[in-house]
């Protein structure tokens, strides 16, 4: 499937600049040194891998005391100095202690994680605690979430006239990390040089020509639609071929996932491709610009193979604020009687997150929210649903 991204069609900015390795250990000591006496904070991580300096951004996560304060503020980057405000591209994320302890049960195994500050927290190893099946279901959540929460909105690009460049590139690195998990679960390779191609234009961005390092990036925005989808199609076979008949038979091709963030609609996978999924999401893609709001809401629309279906009703089975969340944005009330182990950890270890946000005083970040929102003004959240239901009409 070819999609191109049209050159002359958009405007580039926030381009990478030549940064040094130096600059990021700097800008590291600073967020450490301006954060070490807070007391909420029992220690500070380093999430990620090696550095790609101008390009990459630094990701730090603090982890807090069981109590907290929410009368002490966490440092945001951009006030640290202005080499911060460009290489922090988000604020740092936040987690209580216990559910650090569960981090890869929440999120990528292979993430990487460095004690910069604190005392060391030991973190489970899920790979070594769960048989090889009930691992592959851990990743294929974990998959899911992000397909639902990052990945499914990069066909949005095609709308924007204004390009992010140093955010374009790192979402399409990004995908490197999710293409290797489908592949060790299924144990099917996709056959493709995406990974090469996007590690050598972050190698040689800054001893290449702009235009053609530009050139570059859209054809793999292109090519990232193409490989976010083929992620799709292996979720699914790898849920045809390993889901129990009866857990299969009761998902439902009428099921509707709706929060104010997505609508969430199904095909049987016979009546489910790439070009569905695409006219579907352009077709319902809307901006929103809400009173009381100071940015726009992107609205979307996802047609998902109906087997996908599943990880969304595993939610919704469980106890906790997340599960509960969960049913009352599914019309659907469909009952799975048994879970994988796999599966119930993630979504136990979710709620309990989620329950701790909610106990301190949302100061605890989500890594896949689903656009639920911890703590939000309730008048903010009813005005924000009314608007979005009359848009979706």
């Amino acid at each position: 499937m070819k999609i191109k991204f049209d050159f002359n069609n958009y405007h580039f900015y926030n381009f990478p600049r030549r940064l040094s390795e130096l600059d990021y250990r700097e800008v590291c000591d600073l967020a450490v040194s301006r954060s070490q006496n807070n007391p909420n904070i029992e220690s500070i991580y380093l999430v990620g891998g090696k550095w790609m300096p101008g390009i990459s951004d630094i990701d730090i996560l603090f982890v807090l005391k069981d109590k907290v304060s929410p009368k002490i503020r966490f440092i945001l980057p951009a006030e640290l100095s202005s080499k911060a405000k460009f290489i922090f591209v988000h604020g740092c994320g936040t987690s209580d202690i216990e559910s650090f302890k569960n981090y890869f049960y929440l999120v990528p195994e292979k993430t990487k994680l460095k004690l910069i500050h604190g005392n060391p927290i030991e973190v489970r190893q899920p790979k070594k605690e769960l048989s090889p099946l009930d691992y592959k279901f851990l990743q294929a959540i974990i998959v899911f979430d992000l397909l639902i929460n990052k990945l499914l909105y990069f066909p949005r690009y095609l709308k924007y006239s204004e390009l992010d460049v140093r955010d374009l590139i790192g979402q399409i690195y990004s995908i490197t990390y999710t293409l290797e998990m489908i592949e060790e679960i299924t144990e099917k390779k996709i056959a493709t040089d995406f990974s090469f191609k996007i590690n050598q234009l972050r190698r040689k961005w800054f001893d290449e020509n702009k235009n053609n390092n530009l050139k570059k990036i859209l054809e793999l925005s292109g090519e990232s639609i193409d490989l976010i989808l083929d992620i799709v199609i292996l979720l699914n076979q790898f849920l045809n071929e390993k889901l129990e008949k009866k857990d299969k038979d009761a998902l439902k091709t009428n099921a509707v996932f709706k929060t104010p963030k997505h609508h969430i609609v199904f095909k049987s996978s016979e009546n489910w491709n790439k070009q569905v999924f695409l006219e579907e999401l352009y077709r319902h893609y809307k901006k929103i610009k809400f009173p009381l709001f100071s940015k726009e809401m992107e609205v979307f629309r996802m047609t998902l193979p109906l087997n996908l279906l599943y990880f969304l009703v595993s939610y919704a089975n469980f106890d906790g604020k997340m599960s509960e969340w969960f049913r009352a944005s599914l019309n659907e009330k469909i009952r799975i009687d048994h879970f994988n182990e796999g599966i119930k950890s993630h979504i136990e270890a979710t709620n309990y997150l989620v329950g701790a946000s909610v106990k301190n005083y949302g100061l605890i970040r989500i890594p896949f929210s689903y656009g639920f929102l911890v703590n939000e003004n309730k008048i903010k959240y009813i005005l924000k649903r009314v608007m979005i239901f009359f848009n979706r009409l």
